[in-house]
């Protein structure tokens, strides 16, 4: 029963700390972003911008999936009180991610002329760049020494780390950007990075013993044992990270620096809803430990009653975000970006089944199918890059914020499909076409909201009033979620 609380505990803390530090760096990214689309011109923002784009998806690349896989392997060795294998799963790691990441960079360093030309439409941007690109080596590192906090059950380390260095960053950007010019303003993101690996690289081998040993690290078990746990993983996070950012990459490619800087004034808002969904988060742990007891009815009304409430939460966001996505803009960014208050709200709709999909595919691996999200993953990329080059030529910005929302419903809906081949799934079809109706209507009366244009008291005003309005009306859902959500948790304290 001890060891039960304990657990408890450490799920309850690792959570609560996770959920702030995500919103504290939501936040401060989005300050960040806000002092740069205001300092710089949007044609310098939207290039430093599509940088990052290309970055991530090389960072995910890079990481060939080892970073989840040895928060794993690092906890299992601590736990089996093994520190020898752990040090040299995370020697292994730590080798191979920063030199295929220095691999990468050079690369790059050699496509840099032509990317410049051919690509970003920025002929005097090689320098800045170049300098973004040391991210590859810096975060790979970076990234390696999080996963292992992430073992040693150091939430709350870590997120003050991760915290501390986003702020790092805006100081360095307000106090110094406007003085010394875009350059030093890229450069505080890998010095960022760098100082981040070397503070989590001493405070891990004082504090929890992990160091890297050189002499341990060239050896085919450990290999074996990390590839085995990762490829999976390495495809599943290469084809989100695609479907997340090949909005900005190909619109970098197919349009101009300045529609890419519009658009990522809508994204920092997404990223700070993203944060606050945390049922995925919060569940994902719960069903792994039913699918363990063999308890699949439970988690089949589990998955229903989350899959109803992030339907409703479909239609909140559109009535809410469709009349005041302009006003937001205008409040956190400024009156000059309300271009983007449309694909703000394609991408706040599309955020929902991104969080849809990412509890699903967690179920999934829980239920032991990482090969079959794996593939989801990779076709929904290939489906995202389709979309991408046909509707970014028609619509620009909202064409990508399409792309990118269809993608997370395709996803969402190919997981749900396997997930309910595995679990006894029964779609509640009232519910669901009660909810349907009921958004339509209201969201009909939020779009001619919209239309008319009104200032922004009558706009909140109206919002609000439409958000109420659709609470009243799924009264008798939310009730129905709620019976079955305590039912829930009293079958499982008996059970327990």
């Amino acid at each position: 029963m001890h060891s039960k609380i304990a657990i408890l505990k450490v799920f309850l803390w690792g959570s609560f700390v996770s959920l702030l530090g995500a919103v504290l760096i939501g936040v401060m990214n989005y300050l960040v972003r806000r002092y740069l689309a205001n300092t710089f011109s949007i044609g310098e923002y939207g290039f430093l911008y599509a940088v990052f784009s290309l970055l991530t998806l090389l960072l995910a690349v890079v990481d060939l999936g080892m970073t989840q896989a040895g928060t794993i392997l690092i906890a299992k060795n601590r736990a089996g009180n093994r520190p020898l294998r752990a040090n040299s799963i995370y020697s292994f790691i730590l080798l191979i991610k920063t030199s295929f990441g220095t691999a990468l960079f050079l690369v790059l360093a050699l496509l840099s002329s032509f990317l410049m030309v051919h690509y970003y439409k920025f002929p005097g941007g090689q320098t800045v760049f170049l300098i973004v690109a040391l991210l590859l080596i810096f975060q790979s590192a970076e990234t390696v020494c999080m996963s292992a906090m992430d073992s040693a059950k150091a939430f709350g380390l870590k997120n003050l780390l991760q915290s501390a260095k986003i702020l790092v960053i805006f100081l360095g950007i307000v106090l110094f950007s406007a003085q010394y010019g875009l350059m030093f303003a890229a450069g505080m993101f890998p010095a960022g990075a760098l100082l981040s690996f070397i503070t989590a690289y001493i405070i891990l081998s004082r504090k929890f013993g992990l160091k890297a040993a050189p002499e341990i690290t060239f050896n085919l078990r450990t290999f074996k044992h990390t590839w085995d746990l990762s490829r999976w993983i390495a495809v599943g996070l290469v084809g989100l990270t695609a479907i997340s950012n090949m909005d900005s990459i190909l619109l970098a490619g197919l349009s101009t620096p300045e529609r890419v800087g519009i658009y990522n004034i809508a994204l920092p808002i997404v990223q700070i809803v993203q944060s606050i969904i945390i049922l995925p988060v919060v569940f994902t742990p719960i069903v792994a430990e039913l699918w363990q007891h063999g308890r699949k009815e439970e988690i089949a009304k589990l998955t229903e009653a989350i899959t109803s409430i992030l339907f409703i939460l479909l239609w909140l966001a559109l009535i809410t975000t469709l009349p005041l996505a302009k006003f937001i803009i205008t409040i956190l960014f400024g009156q000059q970006f309300t271009e983007a208050g449309t694909a703000l709200t394609i991408l706040c709709g599309g955020t929902i089944f991104f969080a849809a999909a990412s509890f699903y595919v967690n179920a999934l691996n829980s239920c032991g199918a990482a090969r079959q999200g794996a593939a989801i993953m990779l076709v929904g990329a290939m489906f995202n890059i389709i979309c991408n080059v046909l509707l970014i030529p028609l619509w620009n910005i909202n064409g990508a914020a399409t792309a990118t929302a269809l993608s997370y419903l395709f996803i969402c809906l190919a997981f749900y499909r396997v997930l309910r081949g595995r679990i006894p799934m029964h779609i509640p079809i009232k519910s669901v076409l009660y909810i349907a109706l009921t958004g339509i209507i209201v969201t009909a009366a939020s779009a001619w909201l919209y239309v008319q244009n009104f200032g922004l008291p009558e706009m909140l005003a109206g919002t609000l009033l439409l958000d109420a309005l659709l609470a009243l009306l799924l009264t008798p859902v939310w009730l129905k979620i709620t019976r079955e959500l305590i039912h829930f948790y009293q079958d499982k304290k008996k059970t327990d």
